[in-house]
């Protein structure tokens, strides 16, 4: 008996690890996603209105990564605050980022086909998943440590 209990708490702990990776972002914990608010917070910051602001310790990385900061600082404003809209325009994204709007519209659609990004209807765009926050934050980290 203590074999079949074994096994099936093996089961158990491996059903649970499966719909914990297939299901992340269902699931995903609130002490996570304020770790990646804190992440976030060293790269750009938001006001109560949800206008961003990039810090100027990103303003050497590539312009995909500022415009990909704006979309994702919304995402994670709006899971702290619903009153904060997660879409984001083009326009605002081409006010926060400072980059010429053509610039803007070519890096989003560069951040879409990595699948950062999805667009919401015409120049409307939101980032997609927690994961995929935290593979963007780690690999701005990187570049900023000289890593890439």
């Amino acid at each position: 008996m203590t074999t079949h209990n074994n096994t099936a708490e093996n089961l158990d702990e491996l059903r649970k690890r499966a719909i914990e990776k297939l299901f992340e972002e269902a699931e995903y914990k609130p002490a996570r996603i304020y770790s990646l608010a804190e992440r976030l917070a060293d790269y750009a910051t938001l006001n109560a209105r949800g206008d961003v602001f990039i810090k100027r310790k990103v303003a050497g990385l590539p312009d995909k990564y500022k415009v990909g900061l704006v979309v994702a600082a919304r995402f994670i404003a709006h899971a702290l605050r619903d009153e904060i809209e997660e879409i984001v325009s083009i326009d605002d994204v081409e006010k926060y980022a400072e980059i010429d709007k053509k610039i803007v519209a070519a890096r989003l659609s560069d951040l879409r086909k990595e699948g950062y990004i999805e667009r919401k209807g015409k120049g409307k765009y939101k980032w997609l998943t927690y994961s995929k926050l935290e593979h963007f934050l780690t690999d701005i980290e990187k570049r900023l440590r000289g890593e890439r």
